[in-house]
């Protein structure tokens, strides 16, 4: 939001600036049509002719060049945001799988312990047979 007050304060001051430099520049050369001869004045309407094309080439990099900064900007986001999703997603993913990996492990010792008679590995055998331990298990 600030990219976009200022560009527009830019192109405002740039505008302003043209119009003070044109009323300036006519009002030089009405009094130079008054007071001097026709010489003077082609040579202030070159120098004005210059003058503006300077100022409009000024104010078109002033705003190309805001315009590449808010691309820019935008474009760095962009890049952070994706760049923290697929690292978000990445753990999320590794953590899924370490617990998995983890649950299978756990279940591979506790159902291939050596006191398959033990009340802890019998009771896990019952659980996984029933209905409610299959869901579990």
């Amino acid at each position: 939001m600030f990219i976009v007050v200022f560009l527009v304060v830019v192109v405002v001051v740039a505008v302003a600036v043209v119009v003070v430099v044109i009323i300036i520049v006519v009002a030089v050369l009405v009094l130079l049509v008054v007071v001097v001869d026709v010489v003077v004045v082609v040579v202030v309407v070159v120098l004005f002719v210059v003058v503006i094309v300077v100022v409009v080439v000024v104010v078109v990099v002033i705003v190309v060049v805001c315009v590449v900064v808010v691309v820019v900007v935008v474009v760095v986001v962009i890049f952070v945001v994706v760049v923290v999703v697929v690292l978000v997603v990445v753990v999320v993913v590794f953590v899924v799988v370490v617990v998995a990996v983890v649950y299978c492990l756990l279940r591979l010792l506790l159902f291939s312990s050596p006191s398959s008679s033990s009340s802890s590995s019998s009771l896990l055998f019952l659980s996984s047979s029933s209905p409610s331990g299959s869901l579990l298990w």
